[in-house]
């Protein structure tokens, strides 16, 4: 880092004075006039307390990431007990939608001044490193410190990633029941993160914070309890979990519960309560919210259709970087569902959508670049995508890849996404698969993707399994063949 090498940067336009005056004593020449470490982490985390932060983030899926992100202006702490508030308690509360980039990035763009402080924090931990035990005594006895360091070293702001440190900092300051601490040692053992990966401990952790009031806790704990996470599964107390963590205002929480009244899951199905609190999340800012609401709205699920009113909501919170709202924003743009077509804004929130992995979005988009659908035709495009979208289980995308291959010649490249497309129970999937196998006269096999397409009414299917039955290459069953003979018809 160029600070590091005594380079100074010019104050930012605007930045709060309490800010400035946190990392302009971090300057001074007079290494004994500038604050302790505890001096900073403590006036940090009391300014952190006043900051308004916004996360424009969204719901995904797949892989680490357990919960839908947060994109809201409300304040949050997520944990009552604990003192964080504002930036770094939203990216606290929005972890599970956010990998390392987006944190560092979070941090950067919503509050730069905070960035700044982060900077002139490292170099003060690294100048004090040189002291030795007294440093490390003194950050020791300050679970505030602990965490904030572990916090650094676990998404690598302005320093390397240090998974394992940043355990053992963390499960250091757990032990004097610093709540975020113990939030996080959670996380570690969920994911395995500088620590053997160990579902239990993340659910006694978790557990332990969601009982003394940590909103990030009560959601983790409901999402455990419905993910069967190191412990059974249990969709009621899913919705006692998330219930409490709405009652506790959090937006996110509101949000999922009206998805538990959607479906009826853990609760009876009540549409009316489902709007009431995605309207309560939606009017509080967080985005999946504002998104769910636009869904209420253009199917009529506890209210009336409006599509003009389900467009606005849709387009804010694709703006707010919602990739559902942004799929749902680019399907109406296409069929011109209220509003006149406009492809090229279709494909534009398609591409949006796309890019933050929301697999329907890259399907789609694969669809309209080999189609050449309002753009040129382009199938190497067309493969880039259903390959994004099949990698992420989409059985019609894994389907057109393999068709894709095989238009290409790579029978094993076929053969593999066919498989795929063909396991998650795709009838042209199946098909195409038992094509290939009876070609290369492995018949038996032929013969089990005929029949699991047939079964699913597929009349090609139905007549080569009546073709094979009949002819007898390997095994002849009449009465085989005129039961699937008489399905075609």
């Amino acid at each position: 880092m160029e600070i590091l090498q005594g380079l100074r940067e010019m104050i930012i336009p605007g930045t709060p004075e309490e800010y400035v005056k946190i990392y302009t004593e971090c300057w001074d020449d007079e290494l004994d006039n500038r604050p302790t470490m505890k001096q900073i982490v403590d006036r940090l985390i009391s300014l952190i307390s006043g900051t308004n932060s916004s996360i424009n983030a969204d719901d995904q899926v797949i892989n680490r990431d357990q919960y839908t992100p947060i994109s809201s202006n409300q304040q949050l702490n997520p944990c009552t007990s604990d003192p964080l508030q504002g930036g770094l308690s939203k990216v606290i509360q929005n972890f599970h939608g956010m990998d390392t980039a987006e944190v560092v990035k979070t941090i950067t763009t919503s509050d730069k001044s905070l960035n700044r402080i982060i900077e002139e924090i490292l170099i003060l931990i690294s100048v004090r490193l040189d002291k030795g035990k007294e440093w490390k005594k003194e950050i020791e006895s300050d679970p505030n410190a602990m965490f904030l360091l572990g916090y650094f070293y676990y998404y690598g702001v302005e320093t390397n990633i240090e998974k394992k440190m940043a355990f053992e900092l963390f499960f250091n300051a757990s032990k004097q029941q610093h709540t975020l601490s113990q939030y996080y040692v959670g996380l570690c053992y969920l994911f395995g993160d500088g620590v053997i990966k160990d579902e239990k401990l993340a659910f006694k952790y978790i557990e332990t914070i969601a009982n003394n009031d940590c909103v990030a806790g009560q959601l983790e704990l409901g999402h455990f309890y419905k993910k069967a996470i190191g412990v059974e599964k249990d969709i009621r107390m899913a919705y006692k979990w998330n219930l409490k963590a709405a009652h506790n205002g959090n937006l996110r929480a509101k949000c999922i519960l009206g998805n538990f009244y959607l479906n009826g899951e853990g609760v009876k199905k009540n549409y009316e309560s489902a709007f009431e609190l995605f309207r309560q999340s939606a009017e509080g800012g967080y985005s999946s919210g504002i998104s769910m609401l636009g869904h209420c709205y253009i199917k009529g699920v506890g209210t009336n259709v409006n599509k003009q009113k389900a467009f606005a909501l849709y387009q804010k919170a694709a703006n707010l970087g919602n990739k559902t709202a942004q799929f749902n924003l680019a399907i109406i743009y296409k069929n011109g569902d209220g509003i006149d077509k406009d492809i090229d804004k279709a494909i534009h929130w398609y591409i949006e959508s796309a890019k933050q992995e929301h697999r329907k979005a890259q399907y789609n988009l694969a669809i309209i670049y080999e189609n050449g659908d309002g753009i040129h035709k382009d199938i190497d495009r067309a493969i880039y995508w259903y390959k994004k979208s099949a990698e992420q289980g989409h059985q019609k995308a894994q389907y057109s890849l393999a068709r894709m291959f095989r238009i290409e010649g790579d029978i094993d490249g076929a053969i593999h996404w066919y498989r795929k497309s063909a396991g998650q129970g795709y009838y042209k999937a199946q098909y195409n698969l038992a094509q290939i196998y009876e070609s290369g006269d492995d018949i038996d096999r032929a013969i089990y993707w005929y029949k699991k397409s047939a079964e699913q009414g597929d009349r090609n299917a139905q007549y080569n399994l009546a073709v094979i039955y009949e002819n007898g290459v390997r095994i002849k069953d009449l009465d085989k063949a005129t039961y699937w003979s008489e399905r075609v018809i």
